[in-house]
């Protein structure tokens, strides 16, 4: 039980980190960027990230549901 709980602990911080490290574009000129945007290098993604991702995923969906959005 206690591989589990530190499983989720690690889950918790990584949706914090994720969340923490999304920022909202800000409207700019003529030439600059109006969208953070991603490098062309691929990124490699580990199974923690994938299961991250996924987790925060279903949390957002359940809030708006409960929501009614």
């Amino acid at each position: 039980m206690q591989h589990i709980k530190n499983y989720m602990s690690k889950i918790e911080r990584a949706i914090v980190e994720l969340n923490s490290s999304k920022t909202k574009a800000t409207k700019g000129g003529l030439l600059s960027p109006s969208e953070n945007r991603q490098s062309d290098k691929p990124t490699k993604t580990n199974d923690m990230m994938v299961i991250t991702k996924y987790v925060n995923g279903i949390r957002t969906a359940k809030e708006e549901m409960k929501n009614g959005n």
